[in-house]
This record gives structure tokens, sequence and C-alpha cells, in this order.
């Protein structure tokens, strides 16, 4: 299973608005690298907002295939805003379909990661930084499919609907409406479609 495989499941059925659970279930049931997908709550004092996408290797045995379980676990303020929580959770979700060339493995791409991330480089080629951009996008894309899109970008245009009635029916922040309906849409569609 890739993302355009997800993405037709998605487009195909009844999953409007689409869950999480719906989301995991079937990538649990469809990827061929993914055995399972943990969710963790994270309890620390730190009120920063953040979710985490961990990908490992849970083999009962040196001898046996690889078993890859991916753990995604979030800090617990973000059950503060819902919505973002449910952004954030698919987001990192997403990071299944990511390359293996872009895997943080080992301790020298972590210190190259961790230099670029401070940096923001110009022209830095990082694969990590890069899948997270496409891991937002897809979210994005997966939590409003085209279909979907469509129809309420143009209620919003008629003047029947606000972003923020659209993103309370999806169940998502406002920003993440406000993304979909920006030009670059079709264009991530595009290349993380095809």
């Amino acid at each position: 299973m890739n993302f355009k495989d997800l993405y037709s499941i998605v487009v195909s059925g009844p999953h409007t608005p689409v869950t999480f659970e719906f989301l995991r279930q079937t990538i649990i049931q469809n990827h061929p690298d993914i055995q399972d997908i943990k969710v963790w709550r994270l309890s620390h004092k730190r009120s920063t907002k953040q979710a985490y996408f961990t990908l490992f290797d849970d083999r009962t045995s040196a001898y046996g295939g690889e078993f890859l379980v991916a753990d995604i676990s979030y800090r617990q303020s973000l059950e503060e805003d819902p919505p973002e929580l449910f952004f954030a959770l698919c987001k990192e979700l997403m990071h299944v379909f990511d390359p293996r060339e872009t895997w943080i493995d080992d301790k020298k791409k972590f210190v190259d990661f961790l230099k670029d991330l401070q940096s923001l480089p110009l022209q830095s080629r990082n694969g990590a930084l890069e899948s997270e951009r496409h891991a937002r996008w897809m979210a994005l894309i997966i939590l409003c499919p085209k279909p979907v899109r469509d129809q309420f970008a143009l209620e919003i245009s008629e003047g029947r609907a606000l972003p923020s009635e659209v993103a309370q029916r999806l169940g998502l922040p406002e920003r993440v409406i406000e993304d979909a309906l920006d030009s670059n849409y079709d264009t991530a569609l595009g290349l993380l479609t095809q």
C-alpha cells in the first residue's frame, strides 16, 4: 500500500469525515511493511503540543523477518484542543509512507537532521525534513479529499459556510481548512497520488 492506495480507499468509501481509527486500521490491514500502529499519550509536564512518529523492528527472533511497528506518541497538552490532536495524529500516521532513505535510523542521520532543522538551510536536501512536509500535505489531503474539499470550497465561496464551520464539521483545525483552500492543494494532490 502507498499513499495513492489509501487515498483511493478514502475517496471511494463513505468515510467522511475520515477518522483516525479508520486510517489506522486500513494501513495495518493493507500496508505490507507495517504490522501494528500504537498510539501513546505522553504526560510530560511541558505543555508543548507535539506528536512524534517512531518506526521500529519488533521481531521476536533475530532470525525472523522484519516486524515493523509504528509508534505515535503525543503530548498530553494536545488533548486540550481535539482538532489539533486529530490532525497531529493523522500527520504522524502519514509517516508510514516515508521512503526508507529518509528514515532517521542511525546517529549520523539524527545529528544531520537536527542541524538542518535548527539552521533551516536553503539548499538542504534533507530527506527527513522533506518527509515532514509530505506528511503534512498527505494528512491534509486524506482528511480533505478532493470531492470533500471542492464541496466545502463551493460552500465557502457562495457564502453558505465559513471555514470555521467546515472545520468543526470535519473535526479539524480551521488553519487546515484554509490550507486546503490554497492553490497548492491541487499541486500537492497530483504529486502525492501519481
